[in-house]
């Protein structure tokens, strides 16, 4: 009985990743980022047919064009992670390993769509990047209507991560790697396999001397910026965004930290997390709270 469980449980596993790969492409990339983690799960679980079972299930499932795609993307990183972890190196080496990882693939990966490895044309990329994501909704059925509506968003969007594409990289790769190992840390955990994994997420903190950097990183950018030309505007809007992410991460720790101390059920800090990272309002309220905690250390109120 407890092995007929276990293979269902293996085939749903199976059938659940070909829809994180064919729903991530055609409509939520954002969920394409679990993949590495549930890979890596599977992989030190020591299911290492079911990890080479759900990649198939990915390529038939979104192609194995689109396969190919997230391979570039992601395969560095899963590599890293795996050989890392299994190998029992230093959490420094395998965080930082994988940050270094994350950006290569997908620097990989633009430098392949427009062209050629070692040559990146951004703007080839971003237009090979749109067509292929307009093929994959025309694939999946979608009619003319919501086809180009949605064009017409990720259009807008390709023109904003243009602008902001470094401190996005730098966002990406530091994110990926942390939601990787939580993913696959606390999955393995529960069947009683303990491997490297970021500390729980209340307990985060940037380091002490991040906001004398901060300070003296715009204190230097200020007295280099009439060197800059237009550059000037673009590095200011990167270095903006990356301390505000840093600082967000920052203050949605204290926050959970808050609502951890006051015994709060997961739900309540999920949700809570959620609305101060799509609420605009909350978001800059969140960012000051991690820049004061940074200086201040608000988790001792």
């Amino acid at each position: 009985m407890e092995s007929r469980v276990n293979n269902v449980k293996r085939v749903l596993t199976v059938l659940i990743m070909g829809v994180i790969a064919y729903g991530g492409l055609t409509m939520m990339p954002l969920a394409l980022m679990v993949i590495p983690g549930l890979l890596i799960m599977q992989w030190m679980a020591g299911e290492k047919s079911l990890a080479v079972a759900s990649v198939v299930s990915m390529g038939v499932a979104a192609g194995f064009w689109n396969l190919l795609h997230l391979a570039i993307i992601f395969g560095p990183l899963t590599i890293w992670l795996i050989y890392t972890v299994s190998t029992k190196k230093s959490g420094l080496m395998i965080y930082l390993g994988g940050v270094f990882f994350s950006i290569f693939g997908v620097v990989a990966w633009l430098s392949w769509v427009s062209g050629g490895i070692g040559s990146v044309d951004l703007k080839g990329s971003f237009d090979a990047v749109l067509k292929l994501q307009q093929e994959n909704m025309e694939a999946a059925g979608l009619n003319v209507v919501d086809v180009e509506r949605t064009m017409e968003v990720l259009r807008a969007g390709a023109s904003l991560l243009h602008l902001y594409l470094p401190s996005t990289l730098i966002i990406y790769g530091l994110s990926l790697p942390y939601i990787s190992l939580v993913i696959a840390g606390r999955a393995l955990l529960k069947r009683g396999i303990v491997i490297f994994q970021p500390a729980s997420f209340f307990l985060f903190k940037l380091p002490p001397n991040i906001v004398p950097g901060t300070v003296v990183t715009f204190i230097g950018f200020l007295l280099l910026k009439s060197f800059m030309g237009d550059l000037g505007s673009v590095v200011l809007v990167n270095l903006i965004a990356i301390f505000s992410f840093l600082f967000l991460i920052q203050g949605l720790s204290v926050v959970d930290f808050w609502i951890t101390s006051k015994g709060g059920k997961r739900m309540v800090k999920v949700l809570a997390v959620t609305f101060c990272i799509i609420m605009p309002l909350l978001n800059i309220t969140v960012i000051i709270i991690g820049f004061i905690d940074s200086a201040f250390n608000l988790r001792k109120i």
